[in-house]
């Protein structure tokens, strides 16, 4: 069964990186947001949900994003 995320959901990618909030949801692809403190600028990405997981707010992500 593949998880479903609403608006608002944190996550991140299996593989790691940063933390990254929905903006947008679908049944295979959803759309995410995320802010780099190194490049001082938002990402946007278009991913499927297969690929992701919830973040854990308790982890810290590392400082390179």
């Amino acid at each position: 069964m593949t998880e479903e995320f609403k608006v608002g959901d944190v996550v991140r990618i299996k593989s790691g990186g940063p933390s990254m909030t929905v903006v947008t949801g679908g049944s295979n692809m959803i759309d995410l947001i995320w802010f780099s403190k190194i490049n001082q600028n938002y990402f946007y990405l278009t991913i499927s949900i297969k690929c992701l997981e919830v973040s854990n707010a308790d982890e810290t992500a590392p400082k390179a994003y």
